[in-house]
């Protein structure tokens, strides 16, 4: 157990539901590495409420559970899912997949990032990746880009995000390159002055 780190604690403000997940997941791969998935029920629990920090092991003092369920680690972990993790709302989920629009200064990949994260609770199945791609070509700020992929017969998701970026990247480039010139355009004219 000493060469592996626990998780840090569980933070139960802002996103519950995401630092939730994260926890989750850190956890479980803790125990995995430390061999304590081959311990009894009560000993992982222990090892969860010891890293779960004093916010979660308040969250934990009300449960409702047993004396026995309370050394179960599946019943205490699903405790803390059923409390963290809201029911999902598809429609509400969808309706912010739909509205949701690139903000101004926001990089491509950041949007792209959220999209593919709303797109998971939305339930579209086998056509997220459509659903996304469609989304971004919605989405994007830049008009002239959004022109540019429309008139793509046969555009994905990956080759949409590729002409994203690198619309990104070559606007970068020449913002820096005009940068440039209009520095050494000053220059010159101080050093002519």
């Amino acid at each position: 157990m000493e060469n592996f780190k626990p998780p840090s604690s569980l933070n139960l403000s802002e996103d519950v539901a995401e630092n939730w997940k994260l926890f989750k997941q850190r956890f479980q791969i803790f125990l995995e590495a430390t061999e304590y998935t081959k311990k009894s029920g009560s000993v992982q629990v222990a090892m969860l409420l010891n890293t779960i920090g004093d916010d979660g092991l308040q969250l934990f003092n009300t449960f409702n559970l047993s004396n026995e369920d309370r050394k179960d680690i599946g019943k205490v972990l699903q405790c803390f899912e059923d409390h963290c993790i809201p029911r999902k709302n598809q429609v509400f989920n969808r309706y912010k997949f739909f509205n949701r629009n690139q903000a101004e200064g926001e990089s491509f990949d950041n949007f792209l990032t959220d999209l593919k994260k709303i797109a998971k609770i939305c339930e579209f199945e086998k056509q997220e990746e459509s659903l996304v791609r469609d989304k971004i070509i919605l989405g994007i700020r830049d008009r002239g880009l959004q022109e540019a992929l429309l008139r793509e017969a046969d555009i994905n998701l990956e080759k949409a995000s590729n002409l994203c970026r690198a619309a990104e990247v070559s606007k970068q480039q020449v913002w820096v390159s005009c940068l440039l010139i209009t520095k050494f355009a000053s220059r010159r004219m101080q050093f002519l002055l």
